[in-house]
């Protein structure tokens, strides 16, 4: 299940908690979930980063398997072999997109997410309309092999991270404290986006622990959570969601500068897709235990033949 929520005034701080504040009130504008789940979605055919996914469009999506919506659930996943070194997928964009000024919430019940040598699964927001990262970009789920998940935010604004607020709310064992401050990203100049401090965990931890993954963005800031399966509050069942009473759940939060960070985000869409090998997952393999494992040698899917980088076949 998927369900949006609009944030609406008032603003209600809590900085008792040393978290910021938090829109208070949000009315329910988009929901996804059983036999209408893929109803409201773009299906993106192109794929930029070099792997060997093949994204398909809707009604070869459905066709061939990658997609199904039954009753009580939704499915995403990675089809079979149709071109060599290629494997069918499907990239998601929501036909919605809210606005980071305004407050708005989005919560994603899943059951399970896959994991391993070659995989790059993403549940992340942008804006298709400017050129990247300009319309800015937030990676809330994204990792590949067996490397953990990492929350980050890239635009190419000049905007940081508060670093008087940064820490405030992940504390404790299990968070990891490395921290890139500027949000700026171009990757040819190794500037790679803003990252906090965060509770990073495997693609298989979170398929052994289904739940919920929920992000707020308002114009504080970014803040995410995974809420167990057994611990889902009532608001959230209701379509009433109450981000106030989550702050056990946080797994990053993300305090824009308010002295830098103006329109740093525009209308955002969510996307959901499964990209395999490429860029990242590819790129990293040999610092994957588990895809060195497989005793395959990317690029040389075919001895003493070198792949280009769009017939990546790790």
């Amino acid at each position: 299940d998927l369900e949006a929520a609009l944030g609406l005034p008032p603003f209600a701080a809590e900085e008792a908690s040393g978290c910021g504040g938090l829109h208070s009130g949000y009315d329910l504008s988009w929901k996804a979930q059983g036999e209408t789940f893929f109803d409201d979605w773009q299906f993106t055919e192109l794929s930029e980063t070099h792997g060997a996914e093949w994204y398909l469009n809707k009604t070869e999506a459905f066709r061939l398997g990658v997609v199904q919506a039954t009753e009580g659930n939704a499915i995403l996943r990675v089809g079979d072999q149709i071109v060599p070194f290629k494997r069918t997928s499907a990239m998601l964009r929501s036909a919605q997109a809210w606005r980071p000024d305004r407050g708005f919430v989005v919560a994603m019940k899943y059951k399970h997410v896959p994991y391993g040598a070659g995989i790059w699964p993403a549940f992340w927001f942008m804006n298709s309309d400017y050129l990247w990262p300009q319309g800015g970009e937030l990676d809330v789920l994204e990792y590949a092999n067996d490397a953990e998940s990492k929350v980050t935010f890239h635009t190419n604004k000049n905007c940081s991270l508060a670093a008087d607020k940064l820490g405030n709310c992940m504390k404790g064992p299990g968070v990891d404290n490395e921290v890139i401050h500027r949000c700026y990203t171009n990757y040819s100049s190794n500037e790679l986006g803003c990252k906090p401090p965060q509770i990073r965990r495997t693609g298989k931890w979170y398929a052994d622990n289904p739940g919920v993954i929920a992000t707020v963005w308002d114009s504080s800031g970014v803040f995410v959570y995974h809420i167990p399966e057994a611990e889902v509050p009532p608001d959230l069942e209701t379509d009433k969601p109450n981000p106030n009473t989550w702050e056990r759940w946080m797994i990053a939060y993300l305090p824009f500068d308010p002295e830098s960070c103006f329109d740093i985000a525009k209308p955002q869409e969510l996307v959901l897709n499964i990209a395999l090998c490429g860029d990242w997952a590819g790129g990293a393999w040999w610092a994957s235990e588990e895809a060195r494992g497989t005793g395959f040698v990317p690029p040389y899917c075919i001895p003493g033949h070198v792949t280009e980088p769009a017939t990546d076949c790790c």
